[in-house]
């Protein structure tokens, strides 16, 4: 999560406090992690918490339990970040893991003490992987690193762009602004035939590269450079970042910091995706962008395609959305920030003509098949995830299909439970008549789709008995269904309903 710009002149270089060799310790380490029990569910039920961003260390009020195995030992030292006694050290933990780790500059002696242990980095699992990043100070007074610190991967929102990235099979796998490699050293292990983790700050890289040997891994190359430099002339078929989004006026946290408008790294991002993405393949990110007076933000990240435009769809996924000026009176009232500096990002957002800052997940398709662009917002439900997402943003391309229509007609849809029908009415001479109407779920997505009156007694009856052909031609005039166009509308009405998760095709109605 690593910004792609210069790093400040005022920065000194500071070597990573990690080694590369020798090659045996990686796989003495693997081996002692995986002996000790240093997997996720078996942290958080020692921790009692549901996931590890939910973490909270010693430091912050977690109450301090006598050190009674290898586990606690490791959930000490590089999860709380904590100072751990050489005694209690060598005493619960095997000679060959603790080498391993000595070797490899994961702990060291304490600078005052060194009859106490520190970890020289966090380490932790995550995506059944085991990943290092930076701790923001060491508990012994050593200087912290700040400005191309790499960000840990078990934050809620690295989560939330990890637990909505796209899984599929894919051959070329690019992670841009990649931080410790996380998302490319997922794609690697499970889905991708090889992955490139670009970076602009080295230390990120060194990190990345750390984290593919520690879970041997040799699809993996990492690379530092301005984002797609490192790998001009090459295409990917999925293209993924998690940027820099936080306004500022100069870069003084290169992995947090993403311009003016917080959007300086993702629009050039955007921006590359004619050049390296394939047809046919897609584009993941999680950030936070504008919605503007002159357009919303998904009509902006079209705009950012240029030329090109017309060959993608677009897909944003809203998790949060807030008042730029809000914002910033809060952190005023909350003492994070002066009153001065609350007035001065005002003007400078009403300047820019930004209305609202958008926390969203974005997900764009190039065309394959040529078809009229999609471009949809919605918001995120009880049980988005990458599935979902995959089938939101591939909806077009789906329904271009000469057959779709076809295999939809002959299908037998299901409306699902957690689907609503709302109406509203109207007082007439004869009674009440519906005015309007339409579907609501909140799963996957929190959305209400219309729905036309003519067709509200016939999403009832999809119950996985009949294709739709069967109930079209129960439901309707036999004189109208001459006319294809009709047919066709409920084919293309049901196919949308299925992309928003309210109706199943294949006759099965599912939880």
């Amino acid at each position: 999560m690593t910004t792609e710009v210069e790093a400040p002149t005022s920065a000194a270089p500071t070597p990573s406090p990690l080694r590369h060799e020798p090659a045996a310790a990686f796989e003495s380490l693997r081996a002692f992690l995986r002996d000790a029990a240093f997997r996720e569910d078996e942290i958080c039920r020692r921790l009692g918490i549901e996931s590890l961003d939910q973490l909270r260390a010693l430091r912050d009020g977690r109450p301090e339990t006598p050190l009674v195995d290898a586990l606690d030992v490791l959930i000490r030292l590089f999860l709380d970040n904590e100072p751990v006694s050489w005694a209690d050290t060598t005493r619960l933990l095997p000679p060959r893991g603790l080498d391993a780790m000595r070797s490899l500059g994961l702990v060291r002696d304490h600078r005052t003490d060194p009859s106490r242990a520190v970890a020289t980095v966090l380490l932790y699992p995550t995506e059944a992987l085991y990943i290092a990043s930076d701790v923001a100070a060491v508990p012994d007074g050593a200087p912290a690193r700040w400005w191309d610190l790499v960000y840990a991967a078990i934050t809620t929102n690295t989560r939330t762009f990890m637990g909505t990235m796209p899984r599929t099979p894919c051959s070329a796998f690019l992670d841009l602004c990649a931080g410790t490699g996380v998302a490319a050293l997922a794609a690697a292990a499970s889905f991708a035939d090889n992955a490139w983790a670009i970076d602009v700050a080295d230390r990120s890289t060194d990190f990345a590269r750390f984290n593919a040997r520690l879970n041997g891994l040799s699809n993996v190359t990492a690379v530092s450079g301005d984002l797609y430099a490192p790998v001009a002339g090459l295409t990917f078929d999925r293209i993924v970042a998690h940027p820099p989004y936080v306004p500022s006026r100069e870069t003084t946290m290169v992995y947090r910091d993403g311009g003016a408008d917080g959007e300086g790294v993702t629009r050039r991002i955007v921006a590359g995706l004619p050049q390296y993405l394939r047809p046919g393949g897609s584009f993941h990110c999680t950030c936070t962008a504008g919605d503007r007076r002159d357009a919303p933000l998904e009509q902006r990240l079209r705009a950012m395609l240029g030329e090109a435009a017309d060959e993608f769809d677009v897909a944003v996924v809203v998790t949060n959305e807030f008042d730029p000026t809000e914002y910033y009176v809060r952190l005023a009232i909350g003492g994070r920030g002066t009153w001065p500096e609350a007035e001065e990002w005002h003007r400078h957002f009403t300047n820019l003509g930004v209305t609202k800052l958008v926390y969203s997940t974005i997900a764009m398709v190039r065309h394959e098949r040529s078809h009229a662009p999609f471009t949809v917002r919605r918001r995120v439900g009880s049980a988005t995830g990458a599935k979902e997402l995959h089938r939101l943003v591939r909806a077009a391309e789906e329904s271009s299909a000469d057959s779709a229509l076809e295999r939809i007609l002959d299908s037998r849809p299901v409306l699902l439970s957690h689907v609503s029908l709302e109406s509203e009415h109207v007082r007439e001479a004869e009674g009440w008549a519906v005015r309007s109407s339409g579907v609501t779920t909140k799963v996957p997505f929190d959305v209400r789709l219309p729905c036309p009156t003519d067709m509200i007694g016939l999403l009832g009856e999809m119950d996985g008995t009949r294709t739709l052909r069967e109930l079209y031609a129960e439901w309707s005039d036999p004189e109208r269904l001459r006319d294809a166009a009709l047919i066709d509308r409920l084919a293309s009405y049901v196919h949308l309903l299925t992309v928003h998760g309210m109706v199943e095709l294949d006759g099965t109605a599912t939880p």
